[in-house]
C-alpha cells in the first residue's frame, strides 16, 4: 500500500524544472525542496521509501546527502552515482548501499546503446 503516493517522487531546488522534467502521470511526481533532507521527504508524505537513488554531480553534496539520508532513513536502499572507484568507497562508508561508477558503466553500456539490448551480452547481463 502506498497510501496514495506515486511510485516514483523526484526532488529538485529548481521550480522551473518541476513541471518539465517529467511528463505528469499518476505513479511519478516531481516535487520542489530539498531531497536530502529527511523532514522535507517525509513533509511530502514519503515515510519509508522502497529506496532512494542520489544522483547529484558534486561529490560532496553525493556525500552529504548519502549521510544524511541514510541518518534519517536507515532501512532504505540508498543508490547513488560517483565518477570514481575512489568516490565510490567513500559513498559506500557514508551510508550507500550500491554505486554506479560512471567510469566503469560507460564502456559497459556503450554496446548496449549503440547496438540494442538482443545483440550484445556480457557476462552477468543474462538475466
Amino acid at each position: 500500500p502506498n497510501n496514495g503516493l506515486p511510485r516514483l517522487v523526484a526532488f529538485d531546488t529548481k521550480p522551473s524544472l518541476i513541471n518539465n522534467i517529467l511528463v505528469p502521470a499518476s505513479d511519478a511526481a516531481v516535487m520542489y525542496g530539498d531531497g536530502e533532507n529527511p523532514e522535507v521527504l517525509r513533509s511530502h508524505g514519503v515515510s519509508d521509501p522502497r529506496a532512494i537513488f542520489v544522483s547529484y554531480e558534486s561529490h560532496e553534496r553525493a556525500m552529504a546527502a548519502t549521510s544524511r539520508l541514510r541518518t534519517g532513513f536507515a532501512e532504505a536502499p540508498i543508490y547513488t552515482r560517483a565518477q570514481s572507484r575512489r568516490e565510490a568507497r567513500e559513498l559506500k562508508i557514508a551510508g550507500a548501499t550500491e554505486v554506479v561508477v560512471e567510469r566503469d558503466e560507460l564502456p559497459r553500456s556503450s554496446p548496449y546503446l549503440l547496438l540494442g539490448d538482443d545483440r550484445v551480452r556480457t557476462n552477468g547481463d543474462d538475466d
